[in-house]
């Protein structure tokens, strides 16, 4: 994907052969579970072994623009309420996939298991690409209402900022379980 595309790529969501950018439009268009369906591929993204951080930055940026594009085109009844949808699912999703970091080291620790250093140095980084797209998110609404005055935009801007806040407590939780979690010798 290219940043300047506003497409999502076309690879496959790992718990289906539909690509991602099919999965989107489907959810966008028919305004239906908008933000568990977002959610869904947002977790998606970091559930494949072969997943990456940049990669799944990259997927959440082209699936912000590409929900942005297709509410345009589509015209639905309440444009920012889609949005407001996209927004939560992405944030959720991104919660998500913090805990399940966060509650699988705390269970190996209560198991007495260690992780080597460098899957916890792995996970560290994950867990701050996450807050890398998270700001992301907020930095496209945030140029978006300096190119589209209005109350929507705005409004818009501000949701996400809330929606990445709320999720902040989660990742510093989940940062704190991976620094303090024993390091396999």
């Amino acid at each position: 994907m290219t940043e300047s595309s506003g497409t999502v790529p076309n690879e496959t969501t790992p718990e289906s052969s539909v690509p991602l950018s099919e999965a989107i439009r489907e959810a966008v268009e028919s305004g239906k579970d908008v933000r568990d369906r977002v959610r869904d591929v947002v977790v998606s993204l970091f559930r494949s072994s072969e997943a990456t951080t940049a990669s799944a930055r990259a997927a959440v940026s082209g699936i912000v623009q590409s929900a942005t594009e297709i509410v345009k085109r589509s015209a639905p009844d309440n444009p920012e309420s889609v949005l407001r949808n996209v927004i939560d699912g992405v944030t959720s999703g991104l919660s998500t996939v913090a805990q399940s970091t966060q509650y699988a080291v705390q269970e190996a620790t209560d198991r007495g298991q260690r992780f080597a250093s460098q899957d916890l140095d792995r996970a560290k980084k994950d867990l701050s690409g996450i807050s890398d797209i998270l700001m992301d998110t907020v930095k496209y609404f945030t140029n978006r209402v300096t190119e589209e005055a209005g109350t929507a935009a705005k409004e818009l801007k501000t949701h996400a900022e809330r929606s990445a806040a709320a999720v902040t407590p989660v990742l510093k939780s989940s940062v704190d379980a991976v620094t303090k979690h024993p390091v396999q010798t």
